[in-house]
C-alpha cells in the first residue's frame, strides 16, 4: 500500500467558506494548510462553501489554487445552513446534487471531513449513503453549546435541538463501518465518541509550526517591565475578552496586552478599551495569518483563553504558545482539562471575570519561579507535541487501518 503521505485517495471538506481571489481561494483556518502538509500530493480536492464575493484576504492561512477547489453554496453558520436547507430549496438541491456528484467522481477516495457543524455532518452522511468511505474530524464540543450565557429562551431553546440533531447524525457516521476513524480535539469529544463505538476515536489537534521556536527567556523579576499577555480568537463576549480588558484596567503599568482577531464585537471592545483609557496598554491587531502569530508569540509571556462558550473543543492556539514555550492561562472547560495542566504548563480558572484574571496574572507577575516553572512545563508540551507528532498521528492511524483491511 501507498504511504498515507503519497496516498492522492483524499477528498477534504472543511466546512468553513472560502473567499475567492482571482486564481485562488483563501481560508482562514490553518486547517487546510495542515491536511495538505500532511497528505502531499497533486491531487488533492477541497469541498468548501465559497463567498459570493470576491475579495482578497491578506491574512488567510491557507491559499489553494482554483483547480483543487469544488466550490458548493455559500452559507456562514449552522443557523443560515439550516434556514436556506428547509426554506431555500434551490439551496438544498444543490448542495445535495454537488455532494452527490463528488461522492460518484471520487468513488476510490477517502472523504476527510472536518466538523461538527451542520453542513459538513449532512455532507458526511451523504457521502456514507453514497458508498464512500469517510474519516470525521469533530474540533468543537457541540452538546453544551445551548448552556452558553448570553443566550435568549429562544436561542437556548433552538441550540438544544441543534445540538439533538448534530448528536444524531454524528451517531449515524461514527456507527458507520465506512467511517474509518473519528478524530478529536479534546478529551471530553473522546469519551463521547468513545461510548457511541469503542476503538474509533483518535486524539488530534490539526496545528502546523515551526520545530523550534522556544521563547526561552526566564526572568529573574517580571516587575522590572510589564508583563506581554497575548489573546488570540474571535472578538465575541462569550471568549471572555471583555473581561481580560477589565483586568488589564485594574493592574494598569504591571501589564500590555496584545489582541490577534476580529469578530462581531470588534468595534465594542475598541470603545470599551478607550473608555477605560487604555489604549497605549492594549494594541488591537486584528486577524493574523498563523505565521504572524507565530512571530508576535516570541515577544509574549502568557497567553490567555478565558473563553465562557461551552462548544470548545481544544484551542489549538493553547498548543501554538507551548510551541512557543508561553504558558496559558484558561478557563476550566470540558476539552482543555486533561491536557493543559494546572500548575504545570498553565494556569485553570474555574471562574472568568475581571477580578479572577487580574488575581492570576498579578501572581505570575509577582512569582517569577513559579511563572519560570510553567514556562518550562510549556516548552515540553511544546517539543512533543509539535507539528510532526500530529502529522505522524494522522499518517500512522490511516496507514494502521489500511494495513488491517
Amino acid at each position: 500500500m501507498k504511504n498515507p503521505k503519497e496516498n492522492s485517495g483524499l477528498v477534504f471538506f472543511l466546512g468553513e467558506a472560502m473567499v475567492r481571489d482571482k486564481d485562488y481561494y483563501h481560508y482562514w483556518s490553518p486547517s487546510a494548510a495542515f491536511l495538505k502538509k500532511t497528505f502531499a500530493c497533486e491531487n488533492t480536492v477541497f469541498l468548501s462553501p465559497v463567498s459570493p464575493v470576491e475579495k482578497p484576504r491578506e491574512t488567510s492561512s491557507s491559499q489553494i489554487h482554483s483547480s483543487e477547489v469544488i466550490p458548493l453554496p455559500f452559507y456562514s453558520s449552522n443557523k443560515q445552513f439550516l434556514l436556506n436547507f428547509l426554506f431555500n430549496p434551490f439551496f438544498g438541491v444543490r448542495f445535495c446534487c454537488a455532494t452527490l456528484k463528488a461522492a460518484k467522481e471520487f468513488r476510490s477516495r477517502i472523504f476527510w471531513v472536518r466538523g461538527p457543524s451542520l453542513g459538513s455532518l449532512i455532507f458526511a452522511n451523504l457521502i456514507l449513503i453514497s458508498g464512500n468511505r469517510v474519516c470525521l474530524h469533530l474540533c468543537a464540543d457541540f452538546r453544551s453549546s445551548w448552556r452558553s450565557q448570553g443566550l435568549s429562551f429562544w436561542g437556548r431553546s433552538s441550540r438544544r435541538l441543534g445540538a439533538l440533531l448534530v448528536h444524531f447524525l454524528i451517531q449515524r457516521i461514527v456507527r458507520s463501518s465506512a467511517t474509518l476513524i473519528v478524530f478529536v480535539t479534546g478529551t471530553s469529544l473522546y469519551g463521547y465518541v468513545d461510548n457511541i463505538k469503542n476503538g474509533k476515536a483518535k486524539y488530534l489537534v490539526d496545528v502546523l509550526g515551526p520545530e523550534k521556536l522556544f521563547n526561552d527567556r526566564m526572568d529573574k523579576d517580571n516587575r522590572k517591565r510589564p508583563f506581554q499577555v497575548l489573546f488570540v480568537g474571535r472578538i465575541r463576549e462569550d471568549k471572555g475578552i471583555f473581561d481580560l480588558i477589565g483586568a488589564a484596567k485594574i493592574l494598569r503599568s504591571m501589564v500590555e496586552l496584545r489582541i490577534v482577531g476580529e469578530g462581531e464585537d470588534s468595534a465594542r471592545l475598541a470603545r470599551a478599551i478607550q473608555r477605560a483609557g487604555m489604549g497605549t496598554a492594549v494594541e488591537l491587531l486584528g486577524q493574523k495569518s498563523s505565521a504572524e502569530i507565530f512571530s508576535i508569540m516570541k515577544d509574549c509571556d502568557v497567553l490567555v483563553v478565558p473563553s465562557k462558550n461551552k462548544y470548545e473543543g481544544f484551542p489549538r492556539v493553547i498548543y501554538e504558545a507551548w510551541m512557543s514555550g508561553i504558558p496559558v492561562i484558561t478557563s476550566n472547560l470540558p476539552g482543555i482539562i486533561g491536557v493543559v495542566e494546572n500548575n504545570k504548563n498553565g494556569q485553570i480558572l474555574d471562574d472568568i471575570s475581571e477580578h479572577s484574571l487580574a488575581k492570576c496574572l498579578a501572581f505570575l507577575i509577582k512569582n517569577p519561579d513559579h511563572f519560570n516553572a510553567l514556562k518550562s512545563g510549556a516548552i515540553e508540551m511544546g517539543g512533543r507535541y509539535g507539528e510532526k507528532y500530529w502529522i505522524n498521528n494522522v499518517q500512522d492511524a490511516l496507514k494502521s487501518y489500511e494495513e488491517s483491511r
